[in-house]
């Protein structure tokens, strides 16, 4: 299960997790596998994690991916003209 972050609801029950805040969770697990013909895991009886401590983290901001993609290709086209110059003996 996942929620995107900055998901607003109307249920006041919902965990509002606000990008950059820190808070802390704990995880149950119940297994409900079949032993013996008897369930395992059931009501109460469960596995507990201990408690962490998790953030949000806030967007990235992906315009910085299209300045590295031109820059890089801005580079390797004035690399192509060079080294075409240079193999027809002009001087770069």
């Amino acid at each position: 299960m996942q929620q995107a972050c900055g998901k607003v609801t109307d249920d006041e029950q919902d965990v509002k997790l606000e990008p950059g805040e820190w808070r802390s969770v704990a995880f149950a697990f119940w297994d409900g596998a079949v032993v013996d013909g008897l369930v395992k895991e059931k009501g109460s009886q469960k596995a507990v994690s201990s408690w962490w401590s998790i953030r949000a983290e806030p967007s990235v901001d992906s315009s910085v991916f299209g300045w590295v993609i031109f820059g890089l290709s801005l580079a390797a086209g004035f690399e192509l003209v060079i080294v075409r110059k240079l193999r027809k003996g002009q001087s770069a």
